[in-house]
């Protein structure tokens, strides 16, 4: 469960519907819904003014056990992706329309969406070398673009 805070009318509701930590919150633009995963890799969808989630997905791959580090939504609020911190990054994307899981990216530390929803921009770090002195970690680190389009289809 966790606490939201109601500036505006002053009040703070508590939201019940996680069955472990919370790691991520974010908003779906336009502010009407906010969006959290746990360390589960399940993501809720919560829509302003009501005490349960709307929407539950749960990722396909329910092994995953990394820290989610941040939850990035597209500017017209139908895709989210989830970046963690455990393992060299992994980050994984959803249809908030229908649910899906449609794409993964390992090695993925930090993603953005451009402003107008059609690119997704994917820091990636390639794994250190073993036994690699601090100054080696991590070896390399490059920026992938992936346009929407290629999860429509999915």
């Amino acid at each position: 469960e966790f606490t939201l805070v109601d500036l505006s009318a002053r009040k703070a509701v508590v939201r019940k519907g996680h069955d472990s930590v919370i790691r991520a919150v974010g908003f779906v633009p336009g502010g009407k819904r906010l969006i959290t995963c746990d360390a589960e890799a399940s993501l809720r969808v919560w829509e302003h003014g009501t005490d349960r989630p709307v929407k539950v997905f749960k990722s396909r791959d329910r092994t995953k056990r990394e820290t989610a580090q941040e939850i990035r939504v597209s500017a017209d609020g139908r895709w989210a992706a989830v970046s963690t911190s455990d393992e060299g990054g992994l980050t994984w994307v959803w249809d908030l329309t229908t649910g899906r899981e449609v794409a993964s990216y390992a090695g993925a530390e930090r993603v953005v969406f451009s402003p107008d929803g059609q690119m997704l921009a994917i820091h990636l770090t390639s794994p250190a070398k073993p036994n690699a002195s601090p100054e080696d970690k991590p070896t390399a680190h490059r920026v992938k673009l992936v346009p929407v389009r290629d999860w429509e289809a999915r």
